[in-house]
């Protein structure tokens, strides 16, 4: 364990927080550390796109709160689905578009009062590194709130409060005071595979 967060460390200080691939013939302990690089979205969307997105999403999630209101659990199960994925939908837009594929349906969890979505990177249509996940939103039972937004493996992301909840951080983002979530993967830095960088992208060797 000692070695292993000696490693970690090294590499952290090196790389202001990112972890360096070892240079070609570099020797390499045995062991398995994983960090993170900065990524380039396969999948962009257009500004275009973007806002025809966004505007759809929230028309859904409009319709679907005036005719049920509060209480999601009270709902049709395929309107709380549907609302929940267009609400997923919207703040991934809003504050974290790198990390928006239009082929990531959620998979939805309610523990107590809070339901979880959960996104998944394809590993049929693009190389995600190290880990899988590509995002988790917890929306409220009570009023359909967002109450968290974290992309990757939960390592960037923010809890939200009343009373404006996630609209804060979208209209900062518009005012220029804060911006959306930067798009990174998880690689394993290991002899076994041994990884390549390029792009911002991750292939075994």
């Amino acid at each position: 364990m000692k070695t292993i967060m000696k490693i970690w460390m090294a590499g952290m200080l090196a790389c202001g927080g990112v972890l360096a691939a070892p240079a070609q013939g570099e020797k390499v302990d045995s062991v398995m550390v994983y960090g993170y690089v900065s990524a380039v979205n396969p999948y962009p969307l257009t500004l275009r796109e973007h806002d025809r997105l966004i505007k759809r999403a929230k028309k859904v999630c409009q319709k679907l709160l005036e005719k049920n209101g509060g209480w999601l659990s009270h709902w049709p199960r395929d309107e709380r689905a549907a609302y929940l994925k267009a609400k997923g939908s919207l703040v991934i837009l809003q504050l974290a578009p790198d990390y928006y594929c239009d082929y990531a349906y959620p998979r939805i969890v309610r523990k107590g009062e809070t339901y979880y979505l959960q996104y998944f990177f394809d590993a049929a249509r693009e190389d995600y590194g190290l880990l899988d996940q590509l995002a988790t939103i917890s929306i409220r039972n009570q009023d359909g709130n967002v109450e968290g937004l974290f992309a990757g493996s939960r390592d960037i992301g923010r809890r939200f409060f009343e009373p404006k909840w996630e609209q804060e951080m979208v209209e900062d983002i518009e005012a220029g005071r804060d911006s959306v979530y930067s798009f990174i993967k998880y690689v394993y830095m290991g002899t076994k595979p041994r990884v390549m960088y390029y792009k911002g992208r991750v292939k075994e060797k």
